[in-house]
């Protein structure tokens, strides 16, 4: 992986309140996944809630 991609990564993580939702470092791992799969002409696709019906 990417150095420039690693450090653009920390840099978000160090700019995020002390107190923070595990939302906001999952949206910046999310960037740095979207940004190492573009050097792979890879597109990530987001993620898709699965209901299934309870079998009783």
């Amino acid at each position: 992986m990417s150095q420039v991609l690693i450090q653009q990564y920390l840099n978000q993580l160090q700019d995020l309140p002390e107190r923070t939702a595990s939302l906001v470092v999952r949206e910046a791992f999310k960037d740095l996944l979207k940004g190492y799969a573009r050097a792979w002409f890879i597109d990530l696709l987001v993620q898709i809630p699965f209901m299934m019906d309870s079998v009783v």
